[in-house]
């Protein structure tokens, strides 16, 4: 079923998450889907866990920012002895990468498999890690303004919370992000969608090549066989270059 999605797809650019390795992709693409025109892979590995976020690609990739050595806050949360808290273990998750479908066009891909769970720590958690990824974004708008950033991935947040707020909230156009998706769309889980987790975010700078109406999930079979390959759906986003 793993096989038949990515053909159903289809896509130039394809991110997964929870996966074992980009090896473990590049034998399956060299065996699998020979004839789909994937050249280019690449992630950030955690050392000791085997839930990687991996990215293969039609078109050329550039250089990979990695996070797994970053420690972040537990934002608003402190220990028995009243000490703040950080975290690193689940950083590798995220990564940023340059990506160029033509010559004269690029944007950063940033992919994320942000912190699970309900509760005012896990939320603490994943606004840690939020806010180191609006400040790397600020770092790549302090280098150029105009640069095209789409974010992508599990978020474990639903629409409307502290979390989705601090991701969107901005005060230009390079650091204000697009959630297109209405809130009552939903990508969990896959048997039977009671909430959305999953998010295809972009800011402002990038609206000029975004698809109308593109980004939703996709779900390529019956809701048992959809859920058994994996119990989120896909989220899909299309654009085209534009001459800027």
């Amino acid at each position: 079923d793993f096989i038949a999605a990515l053909k159903k797809a289809d896509a130039d650019i394809v991110v997964l998450q929870e996966f074992e390795s980009v090896k473990f992709l590049m034998e399956i693409s060299n065996t699998e889907l020979q004839n789909m025109g994937y050249q280019f892979f690449a992630d950030a590995p955690s050392p000791t866990w085997y839930m990687n976020v991996v990215i293969m690609s039609r078109v050329p990739l550039g250089t990979m920012y990695s996070y797994g050595n970053v420690h972040t806050p537990v934002v608003d949360w402190l220990d028995e002895n009243g000490k703040a808290q950080t975290q690193h273990r689940l950083n590798n998750r995220m990564w940023a990468i340059d990506v160029f479908p033509d010559a004269d066009y690029s944007f950063l891909l940033s992919a994320v498999h942000l912190k699970a769970g309900r509760g005012e720590r896990n939320v603490g958690m994943r606004l840690g890690q939020i806010n180191m990824l609006k400040h790397q974004f600020a770092r790549f708008l302090h280098e150029d303004p105009d640069r095209n950033i789409l974010l992508v991935g599990d978020f474990n947040a639903l629409p409307n919370t502290i979390e989705l707020r601090t991701l969107l909230a901005g005060n230009n156009k390079g650091s204000r992000f697009i959630d297109p998706m209405e809130d009552n769309v939903y990508t969990h889980t896959a048997l039977d969608p009671q909430r959305r987790l999953d998010y295809a975010i972009y800011n402002e700078n990038m609206m000029p090549e975004v698809v109308e109406g593109s980004v939703k999930p996709l779900s390529f079979f019956g809701p048992k066989r959809q859920d058994d390959l994996a119990d989120h759906l896909p989220v899909v986003i299309e654009f085209y270059i534009s001459d800027k």
